[in-house]
């Protein structure tokens, strides 16, 4: 017999065979994935190796890393403040609901482009 064929004479036999078998398939799987997760990353980078990946990048990569860390702190602070776009408002709030029939709109921002295009026809 199989060793697919003994799991399944075994666990159907007995429920609690098969959650035992279950739970530990499932304790199996997190336990390789960890130890894949973890030797796949490097950890947190320290100050000492940031300057040493900076000072590794180029001209326009540096630019690039910069403008992103400045869009995102005005993102983070204009959301903290009550000031930013709709979406992302919702979206640090945890109240961004998906539009039923589209995954990249939510309802306010159709609200909000409908009340745009209602005020610019009466223009």
């Amino acid at each position: 017999m199989s060793l697919w064929g003994y799991i399944i004479a075994n666990t159907s036999s007995s429920p609690a065979r098969l959650l035992g078998f279950g739970a530990m398939l499932m304790a199996g799987t997190f336990v390789v994935g960890s130890m894949f997760s973890s030797a796949m990353s490097t950890g947190p980078l320290d100050a000492k190796q940031q300057k040493i990946l900076s000072d590794q990048m180029s001209y326009d990569n540096k630019r690039l890393a910069s403008a992103q860390q400045q869009r995102l702190s005005n993102m983070l602070r204009e959301v903290g403040e009550g000031r930013g776009d709709d979406h992302w408002s919702a979206a640090m709030r945890g109240t961004l609901k998906p539009h039923p029939q589209a995954e990249n709109k939510t309802e306010g921002l159709d609200k909000e482009r409908l009340a745009k295009a209602l005020a610019a026809a009466k223009q």
